[in-house]
């Protein structure tokens, strides 16, 4: 079982240290969880912009005077919906699978409105790479995957759903499934398989092979979704776990109580962590 920082001191009052040392624990792939944090949006914003930039794409799960929070809800005012990911099951993901360039790799998922029969569940990507063996990391960091969204995969959304056409309207990436994160040069396997479209495999000094989809990720899934490297929460009010993006996947159960309500943030860890110079101009994810 991986490690957690369990926590009810205030973040709001953490030194500059203290965050950075945070930062450097979530970036291992493990999950690290706040408890009765009491945040206004304000607040929580607040927190997060010391660790980094954040998104504020200004869609309408963004609240006005608060743009970088995304609301998570299966709640609907009018017939329109007041948050992204509704009330049904969520497959393993990770932020922003089907963007070409993923600079937002730090999410913040607070807890404003709890449902006690929703389980979030994280595993460590990170871990699991260094328990490898050496033939299957060689294997692993030849192998070049295409992610694009597909709809009744990770998530299922209506055909007039606004979130599918934002989903939708995400070009793809190709890239290694091995990557090494930009503040930690460590090791991680991208296996967000429900974004995965095709793979390929290139033996060194060979020709680029096609990979049969369905059996390489039935067989990777087996070798990573394993309870050694997983952890699990059920949301309180004032609960905050902080994810890494690349050293991490997550997946969430349905929810029964559709007022559930968590505050999304975003971001990068550049304010209390800048790029190495080997990182800077260099796109992340590649």
């Amino acid at each position: 079982m991986t490690t957690q920082i369990l926590n009810s001191k205030k973040l709001l009052d953490f030194s500059d240290k203290e965050i950075l040392e945070v930062a450097k624990e979530v970036q291992t792939g493990r999950p690290v969880f706040f408890y009765e944090q009491d945040f206004t949006q304000a607040d929580y914003v607040k927190v997060m912009r010391r660790f980094g930039e954040p998104e504020t794409p200004k869609l309408w799960m963004n609240p006005k005077d608060n743009p970088e929070i995304f609301i998570v809800s299966g709640k609907k005012v009018d017939g329109q919906k007041l948050g992204m990911f509704g009330e049904k099951e969520l497959g393993w993901h990770s932020n922003g699978n089907s963007r070409k360039d993923i600079k937002k790799i730090l999410v913040g998922l607070y807890c404003n409105k709890e449902c006690e029969d929703t389980t979030l569940s994280m595993v460590n990507t990170r871990d699991v790479f260094k328990d490898f063996s050496q033939e299957d990391k060689d294997y692993y960091s030849n192998i070049t995957c295409y992610f694009k969204y597909k709809n009744y995969t990770m998530m299922e959304l209506e055909e007039d759903d606004p979130e599918l056409e934002l989903m939708d309207g995400h070009s793809g990436q190709i890239r290694e499934l091995v990557g090494k994160h930009p503040h930690t040069n460590e090791e991680y396997i991208y296996f967000s398989y429900h974004f995965i479209r095709k793979v390929w495999y290139t033996p060194p000094g060979g020709k680029r092979q096609v990979v049969d989809r369905e059996e390489f990720v039935d067989k990777l899934y087996k070798k990573i979704m394993r309870s050694r490297y997983m952890d699990h929460h059920i949301f309180k009010v004032g609960d905050l776990i902080l994810m890494d993006q690349f050293a991490s996947l997550h997946r969430r159960t349905a929810i029964n109580d559709l007022d559930r309500e968590l505050w999304r943030i975003a971001n990068d860890y550049n304010n209390i962590m800048p790029l190495p110079k080997f990182y800077v101009g260099a796109a992340y994810g590649t």
